[in-house]
């Protein structure tokens, strides 16, 4: 049942930057009883096109990303708010200027004030420059909000966390883990969203 799978979909490998793919063993006891267990590993194992082949329990997994995600949501909070104090890589948004220019442009050409192949070339320039502008803002360090960090590390999610369903135990980790990168069975580095 993927539902079983609390982790599914978020675990990384540190090697290879492969996801983990899922699987389970079921082992019965001398009663007749069966026990299944969760567990994880790297997807480009089976083709042995990865060195990291240890497989990886979910219940350790949970256990470890419960104990780290404070920490580690601390650390990413205090970065992100040095994000938001650098001035330096703010880049200038200068799209309106830019704009104002191509409009004032269009009203040259359209008064005749310029030639057609004139307005062509600085017209190219322009949405050129506009079309760089938009990227440059796109592509800049903003912060992130991380309201929804701080208040899990304000909480005592723990005890919260243990008396959720499987299923609600999955929704809670991919509400805020982008990624959880494993190692040797261990998750060494979260991403949050």
């Amino acid at each position: 049942d993927p539902a079983e799978f609390i982790l599914s979909g978020l675990l990384v490998c540190n090697t290879c930057g492969s996801k983990y793919a899922r699987n389970c063993k079921v082992k019965r006891n001398s009663k007749g009883g069966i026990t299944q267990y969760y567990y994880y590993r790297c997807y480009r194992v089976a083709g042995m096109n990865c060195e990291n082949k240890k497989t990886a329990n979910q219940v350790t997994l949970e256990e470890e990303l419960i104990s780290m995600v404070k920490v580690e949501a601390k650390k990413y909070i205090a970065e992100n708010k040095i994000k938001g104090t650098k001035q330096v890589n703010k880049p200038v948004d200068n799209t309106a200027k830019i704009k104002t220019r191509l409009k004032n442009l269009r009203e040259l050409y359209i008064d005749g004030d310029i030639e057609k192949e004139e307005y062509l070339e600085r017209k190219g320039k322009l949405e050129k420059e506009l079309n760089d502008n938009i990227a440059l803002l796109n592509s800049a360090d903003t912060p992130r909000d991380t309201r929804h960090l701080e208040s899990l590390i304000n909480s005592d999610f723990e005890t919260i966390y243990h008396s959720l369903t499987k299923e609600n135990k999955r929704r809670f980790w991919a509400s805020i883990i982008d990624k959880a990168y494993v190692q040797d069975k261990k998750i060494v580095r979260i991403d949050f969203l």
